[in-house]
């Protein structure tokens, strides 16, 4: 049987991100699929990845050579990673047809032309959406309007794929959430620390600032417990330390860097908290589910309603520290509540398991087979 040769093409995978993660999931599945080959295909420079892929499962080649180049112009930038992806692909004499799979709109675009460019080599187009569709810039929406209909579309939530679907008619749409890459454990198995835990880049997305004035509402009542909010600094730490400080904070709110091991975290926690101010399907929640852990989140606009209801946490208005204040002295006050919620995020997190969601993947690309 002739191998399936996929080509996965993104800027780098050198972050302890949520988009590395899915990615790092996806080469996984393509490896245990027979007669499969996966190239993972880096625009940026050589760099130490920060998951190692599964022995054997892909080969990983980076078109970039400058560090410096991933801050210039995005539409010279953009250039550049299609001039050295064609140039790649067209030297490529032995490859096979393959499937193409992009994690954003402009990666698509440059998929899609380089591709144009060296006809019948791609048999079909795949783009991942991992953010919310409501955080779109316009050259993000004028590329669906022009590139969606000749691809094939997965995204993180139903919400998400039907409104792509019906906006920007793509071949087929598909829901396919990202797999916790943990196997499931129970709440109970862990002795668990006076703290929560939230996780992400130190960007303002992520809303750490909501937290921490969330959390200082009601700290002086529970001296005894304690924040970890864990994540590199993308420019806003200084920032949230300043806060923390004006708040008297500084022993009850501690800021580690991102790590491998973030399995640690997750075992030590009472429960966890999402401050986003938007995302797509937050890979943190489907971990700390995975761990059984208890969540209060806010409400933006896509991600936290597809996994929260009140069987594992609490889901407040999008941004209001008073409720989200609320949620979490729930969670600290009544220790049978948060069993009670842990027991509801080990049930939904056999949703999001390896197993679960392979399957999912299986279905969309029996469908592109069949239709290519």
């Amino acid at each position: 049987m002739k191998n399936e040769h996929y080509i996965i093409f993104n800027y780098d995978l050198d972050k302890l991100a949520g988009t590395e993660r899915a990615i790092y999931n996806l080469v996984d599945y393509l490896s245990e699929r027979k007669f499969t080959k996966t190239t993972v295909v880096l625009a940026h420079e050589p760099c130490d990845l920060a998951f190692d892929l599964p022995p054997t499962a892909a080969d990983v080649v980076f078109l970039g050579k400058y560090k410096q180049e991933r801050y210039s112009n995005i539409l010279v930038s953009h250039l550049r990673h299609l001039v050295r992806l064609y140039r790649y692909l067209k030297n490529q004499n032995q490859l096979d047809q393959y499937i193409a799979i992009t994690t954003n709109p402009l990666l698509a675009l440059v998929m899609f032309l380089a591709n144009s460019l060296l006809p019948k080599r791609c048999r079909a187009q795949i783009t991942c959406e991992h953010f919310s569709i409501t955080a779109a810039g316009k050259g993000t929406l004028l590329v669906r309007n022009f590139l969606y209909r000749y691809l094939y579309v997965t995204t993180l939530t139903e919400n998400d794929c039907r409104i792509i679907d019906q906006k920007y008619h793509p071949r087929k749409t598909s829901c396919i959430p990202n797999a916790t890459p943990f196997a499931l454990k129970s709440y109970q198995d862990f002795k668990r620390n006076k703290s929560f835990l939230s996780i992400g880049r130190l960007i303002s997305q992520k809303g750490f600032d909501l937290l921490i004035t969330s959390f200082a509402k009601i700290a002086a009542k529970y001296p005894d417990w304690s924040l970890v909010i864990v994540g590199d600094d993308y420019g806003e730490k200084a920032e949230l330390l300043r806060l923390i400080s004006h708040y008297g904070l500084q022993k009850q709110i501690t800021i580690e860097p991102a790590t491998k091991n973030i399995s640690n975290y997750y075992k030590q926690a009472a429960f966890y908290v999402l401050s986003s101010r938007f995302e797509g399907l937050p890979m943190v929640l489907l971990e700390a589910m995975s761990f059984g852990l208890p969540i209060a989140s806010f409400n933006c606009p896509t991600g936290p309603k597809e996994v929260i209801d009140d069987s594992n946490g609490f889901l407040v208005d999008n941004g209001n520290t008073h409720q989200l204040s609320d949620a979490i002295g729930k969670l600290i006050f009544d220790e049978s509540l948060r069993l009670q919620k842990a027991s509801g995020s080990e049930n939904k997190a056999k949703l999001f398991t390896k197993e679960h969601i392979n399957a999912h993947w299986d279905k969309f690309l029996l469908h592109i087979k069949n239709d290519c």
